[in-house]
């Protein structure tokens, strides 16, 4: 892997959050966007992944609910 590639695995992993061994496994499993293969270098597009990020958020559960005054 070249050092450009592992620059942009790198940068992707810290933008979401997860290591690149979870990010193929998410790939595989349909639950992240598939890289571009440009020769022997993967790339992903900023929009998706950003759209990724956006649906993980919406799907997440609120830590509190906050009723009366008072989170629960």
């Amino acid at each position: 892997m070249s050092r450009e590639s592992g620059a942009i695995h790198d940068a992707v992993s810290r933008k979401v959050g997860r290591g690149r061994k979870t990010i193929y496994i998410f790939i595989r499993e349909g639950d992240f966007p598939k890289q571009l293969k440009i020769d022997r270098a993967s790339r992903w597009l900023q929009r998706e992944v950003g759209d990724w990020i956006a649906i993980v958020a919406a799907a997440r559960k609120p830590r509190g609910t906050r009723l009366a005054g008072v989170f629960v």
